[in-house]
């Protein structure tokens, strides 16, 4: 093996170390993203059922994420309700005004998560490549 392939086969290879690496980072962001808009998706969609009651109905509320927790309580449709805003503020806000904001939260994460995938191709593509040059090096050494 020359070494000139020597060094371009360890060079891909650590080319190819660094581009899976990147590929989990932007994976995990890619997972991150989509579920941080089903949150959102959620958020909106309970304040447009909260706007949409007639008259007071009882509901169990979970006092925690993973539903360890519920209390029942009496639902009445909400005037206002306190909204993330940005960074660490909230607001209160009427719910129509709520709604608004959480949708604009949608399409914002939506064009982050739809920018995040294209990335996520363009690395696997470039992953393939490389690859594929790096099974075509070994190949022609092993000819030599």
């Amino acid at each position: 093996m020359s070494s000139e392939a020597k060094i371009s086969i360890q060079e891909l290879a650590i080319y190819m170390s660094q581009l899976e690496d990147y590929i989990r980072r932007l994976q995990d962001r890619v997972s991150a993203v989509a579920t941080e808009i089903e949150e959102v998706r959620l958020s909106r969609r309970t304040l447009e059922e909260l706007s949409s009651l007639k008259s007071e109905s009882e509901a169990f509320i979970a006092l925690d994420r993973r539903g360890h927790v519920f209390t029942m309580c009496i639902l009445t449709k909400p005037q206002t309700v306190i909204t993330h805003i940005g960074t660490d503020y909230y607001a209160e806000l009427p719910i129509d005004k709520a709604v608004s904001i959480l949708l604009s939260k949608e399409r914002d994460l939506t064009l982050s998560l739809q920018a995040l995938q294209a990335e996520l191709r363009k690395a696997a593509k470039i992953y393939e490549d490389v690859q594929n040059k790096l099974a075509a090096l070994a190949a022609q050494q092993q000819r030599k």
